[in-house]
């Protein structure tokens, strides 16, 4: 969040609010036009895992159960309750997981799913609409 802070600093952005939770624990009564996410979604197994590239990070910011897409799931779901009507989710996540994400979107309601590619043209950010926020938890 300090460079996040930083970043808005320096670039004379004021209408940020910056916040600290888990997922959405800390979220109340808030409400979004959009909900980015780049979250953990490599599967426990993987063999990039073992790469030179990921050996600084904590297992906790790479690493998620049910084939790497438990994170993107649980954000898939509560999103809804933050998005206003029309916002946009927007997830990053495997190269090899596009139609796991799209399915999970799906699944959830969201509509006008597509997907960008990197710049070695890998499918890897996902964005899709919330086409009916539901109400949020008590």
């Amino acid at each position: 969040l300090k460079i996040a802070q930083k970043n808005a600093q320096l670039n004379q952005t004021t209408d940020i609010h910056f916040l600290q939770s888990n997922w959405f624990d800390q979220l109340a009564d808030e409400s979004f036009d959009f909900i980015v996410s780049n979250p953990p979604y490599i599967a426990p197994d993987d063999p990039h895992l073992d790469q030179g590239d990921v050996y600084f990070e904590p297992e906790s910011a790479l690493i998620a159960e049910q084939q790497g897409l438990a994170d993107i799931m649980h954000i898939s779901k509560h999103s809804q309750h933050y998005l206003n009507k029309g916002g946009y989710l927007i997830l990053e996540h495997g190269y090899n997981q596009k139609q796991s994400v799209h399915d999970i979107l799906q699944q959830h309601q969201y509509q006008n799913i597509h997907c960008l590619h990197d710049l070695s043209g890998q499918p890897r950010i996902s964005y899709a609409q919330c086409s009916a926020p539901t109400d949020k938890p008590k």
